[in-house]
Parts: C-alpha cells; structure tokens; sequence
C-alpha cells in the first residue's frame, strides 16, 4: 500500500482560459477591451454546414478557416435577422415582452459591411431588480407595438393585423393609376405595372428581367424552370466560334421582399448578399460591371517557353485561367484586382518567381559557355616594337 503523502489526493483542477469574443469582421473593434462600443452581442458560427457555407461566403473567408468560436458582432446584421423581443397574441393584441439576449433568425446571414457599417445601436441596461423590471416592462411594452409599426413603414413593408377588415374595392380604384388593388379574404396583394422606380421593391421576375444594365456587352436571360434573371457579360471569339461569358449575375428570390444575389467571375462566386429595391440590384449589376479582373501570371507564349525551365512546385501552381482569358494564373487567384490590366499578389509572386528561375537558369549557362570558350587576353606591345617595325620598312624603301 503506497502512502500518499506529497500527494494532491483532491483531484487535479483543470486550467480556465478565457474565452476570445471579438467580432472576425476586418475593420470591426466590437469586443476588443480599447474600443467604446458599449454592449453589443456576439454571435457564434452556426454549426450547421449549409449555414456555415452562407456565412463564409458573406464573409469572403474560407470555410476551413473559420473555428467554432468565431464570432459576429450585431452591427452586420440587418434588423430583421435580429430577435429581441417575445412575440405573443393576448385577447387578438400584439404584445412584445424584451429578450434579456437577442437571438438570431434560422436564416439569419451578415450581410453589412465597412461603409455600411453604422454607428452601434442604443444600449439601456435591463434592471435587475424585480420591481424595476416590472416598472421597466409597463413603460416599455405599451410602445412596443407602435415601435413595430414605424419600423416595418420605414423599411417598405405594409403591416396587417388580424382585426383590421378589408375594406378596399377595386371598383373605388384610379383608372389611370398604375397600381390594381386586389380584394382577398386575409391580406393586401398589389401588382404594379411594368414601369418600375428605384426605391421599389423587387415583387416579381418582370421586375428583374428589366433591370438597368451596366455600359457593355451585357444581356438578360430568362429561363423556363428558374424564376429568377440571370445577367451575363460576353464577348465573341471569331477564330472559335464561341461565346465567352466571363462574369454573371444571379438574382434568385426568396422569401419577400429578399432577392438573393450573386456574382460570379467565370465559375468563381465573388460576392453574394440580399437586395430588395430596383436600385439595390442595379447597383450590383453596376459593381459587376466595373470589377476589373486579374491578367494572370504568365500569358500562353511565356508558359510554352518557360515550361521546360520552371521547377514542378512551380508548374504545379499555375492552373490554365478562366475560358478566353489566353493566361496562366495562381492556384490562389483572387480573381479581381483594384486596377485594370493588372495581376494580383498571388499571381505577381509566381510570375516574379518563374522570371528569377529564367534569370538564374541563363546566368548558369553563360557561366558554362564562357568556361568551355574562355576569352582571348588582350596584349599590350610596347613603343620600342613599334619604332623598330617602322624602321625595317624605312630602309627596305
């Protein structure tokens, strides 16, 4: 029997770390100890895939780089993503009771970033006492209904209640009006006319068959099972014969008023986010249009020249770029760059490597040819040669 003196017999205690919450948003100081951003919540990387999918893209951050404790602050979420209040019907009323902590929907995704990004919201901290939390909740729960009111006004949506009867005809209606009022047994359905403004709201495909497209060789295409558009920019190669498209846009609607957008560059996606008026999808038609792309690191002639002296790592990070393109580019390509007819930094390193290789490569072979045929010494003659030369051919005269 072994004693146990010197011992711990109290068990071991496991090390506490603290636990890192600070917002992974480039730009964003929500969590860190110097920033005065008051109480703003966190919200945690979904553990579902799909979503942890949404969130990567909308983050523009790769899925394998992103851990179980990345966090979001609430200031990239839209309002509507955000539930902070208990919603319950008492005797046909709306009554709101506050969270003590905001949650998010099931499809909630961070969709505003740097310039969109406002100031925090107003913070006021629950009370903690039961007296002042009943005092809190008469003063605040009054209001909450009307809070909901002006929000949904403010943000396009018509707000219906149970209790309120339809009492619209269409026989009442303007006949020079562009808008038809429909009369059903529950709700409101309005159906515009074709003539769109900016700050309408996308309420069907027609609306996003004709929207405003940027300056260039762009069209619209409507397809029999997608009810959505689909944009394209392309351009005709006449050796081939073929139609290159080299960025598209998406517009697939979901739940009203959303309409999911995405930009691809070839078969890159290079931003997706929720757009909901005419002009929020123009805008996006018009950021497509002036995305400039990446040359690339080699052209087609320099890779047929260069192939036989770069290494296999070397060869083995370029991949042949997108259809059209007649370039080699970097296996991490980030596809756009902020000026035109320039390459990116992955794309610049590799071409500054495969140069250096070239440069190295020729340096070796003149150091060899100069060894095999070594140059001739240059001699130097003296001036007494050249009087005794001068000489014997004076007196041959």
């Amino acid at each position: 029997m072994g004693s146990t003196r010197g011992k711990n017999t109290a068990g071991t205690k496991e090390k506490k770390f603290r636990k890192i919450r600070k917002c992974v948003v480039p730009g964003c100081k929500t969590g860190h100890s110097a920033a005065q951003t008051g109480k703003l919540s966190l919200y945690r990387l979904p553990k579902n895939a799909e979503r942890r999918q949404a969130w990567a893209r909308s983050l523009q951050r790769d899925v394998q780089k992103l851990c179980n404790t990345t966090h979001v602050c609430e200031l990239h979420f839209e309002p509507r993503y955000i539930q902070r209040d208990f919603v319950h019907i008492i005797d046909g009323k709306e009554v709101r009771m506050p969270r003590a902590k905001a949650t998010l929907t099931s499809d909630a995704v961070p969709t505003i970033f740097r310039d969109d990004l406002g100031p925090p919201p107003s913070f006021s901290p629950s009370p903690k006492s039961p007296e002042e939390l009943s005092e809190w909740r008469k003063t605040t729960l009054h209001t909450a209904d009307e809070q909901q009111r002006s929000d949904s006004v403010e943000q396009g949506e018509e707000v219906i209640t149970d209790d309120r009867a339809v009492e619209e005809d269409t026989s009442d209606a303007d006949p020079e009006s562009n808008t038809v009022v429909l009369d059903t047994t529950n709700t409101t359905v309005q159906e515009t006319s074709p003539a769109t403004s900016p700050s309408e709201i996308l309420s069907g495909q027609e609306m996003l068959l004709q929207l405003q497209t940027p300056a260039g060789c762009w069209s619209c295409l409507k397809f029999p099972s997608f009810k959505g558009a689909v944009y394209v920019s392309s351009w005709f190669n006449d050796l081939s014969s073929e139609v290159i498209t080299e960025k598209t846009v998406v517009f697939r609607p979901q739940r009203y008023p959303d309409v999911n957008c995405q930009v691809y560059i070839g078969r890159t996606l290079i931003q997706e986010c929720l757009v909901t008026t005419v002009k929020a999808a123009e805008e996006a038609l018009a950021m497509a249009g002036e995305t400039e792309l990446c040359k690339g690191a080699a052209s087609h002639s320099e890779w047929k020249e260069l192939r036989s002296l770069l290494t296999s790592n070397l060869r083995n990070s370029l991949v042949p770029g997108r259809p059209g393109s007649g370039a080699f580019f970097s296996k991490g390509c980030s596809t756009t760059v902020s000026k035109p007819h320039t390459a990116c930094n992955e794309c610049k390193y590799i071409r500054r490597n495969m140069l250096t290789r070239k440069s190295r490569l020729s340096k070796r072979k003149e150091k060899v040819y100069s060894d095999i045929f070594p140059a001739f010494e240059v001699i130097t003659v003296d001036e007494s040669v050249y009087q005794w030369v001068s000489s014997q051919e004076a007196a041959k005269e």
